[in-house]
């Protein structure tokens, strides 16, 4: 952690959950660092740092790789993140120049459990979500399936066809809010 460069991205919670905890099992003080973040949970987990000034927040991955590019922020970045993470920050971020070093922190393991009640939603909160619900579920032909952000929404295309809800914006209280908005 002691060679963590200026620029840190989190795309999770999680990855800063972890690295917070680390940094306290390590009695460990990070100096000050330029984020770029996600927005929604992530972002509010963010807020846990100290020391830290937010340069860029974006919905999804891809907009964040965006962000950084427009940032200019030099020859490289640190991405704190969990094993499971997607290509396409780390995958634009390289592409122009930047080399992306990953920090990963956390490994996500799936806990699929069977569904046995009748129900007419599910609610997804991560793409790991998606893929812990179908290890062992099939979707009822009428559920409808609500969605945190269109990361998780492409991931539960790959399983279904049925109806989707995307939050408009990718938090918890975003999510709740359209399947409010949704059922009225």
């Amino acid at each position: 952690m002691k060679k963590l460069g200026d620029y840190l991205i989190f795309t999770s919670k999680h990855a800063v959950a972890a690295l917070i905890s680390n940094m306290e099992t390590a009695g460990f003080n990070l100096p000050a660092k330029k984020i770029f973040c996600l927005s929604g949970e992530t972002r509010k987990a963010v807020d846990g740092l100290k020391k830290k000034e937010i340069l860029g927040v974006a919905s999804n991955a891809a907009e964040l790789a965006h962000l950084i590019l427009q940032e200019k922020p030099g020859q490289s970045v640190d991405f704190i993140c969990g094993a499971q993470r997607r290509d396409e920050l780390p995958d634009i971020l390289n592409a122009a120049g930047i080399k992306v070093k990953e920090l990963i922190l956390y490994e996500t393991v799936l806990t699929g459990r069977l569904i046995n009640s009748l129900y007419n939603g599910v609610i997804f909160f991560s793409p790991s979500g998606v893929e812990s619900y179908f290890q062992t579920n099939k979707l009822p032909k009428h559920a409808i399936c609500f969605c945190i952000g269109d990361t998780t929404a492409a991931s539960v295309k790959n399983h279904s066809k049925a109806q989707l809800v995307v939050a408009e914006q990718a938090s918890q209280q975003g999510l709740i809010d359209a399947v409010i908005k949704f059922y009225k």
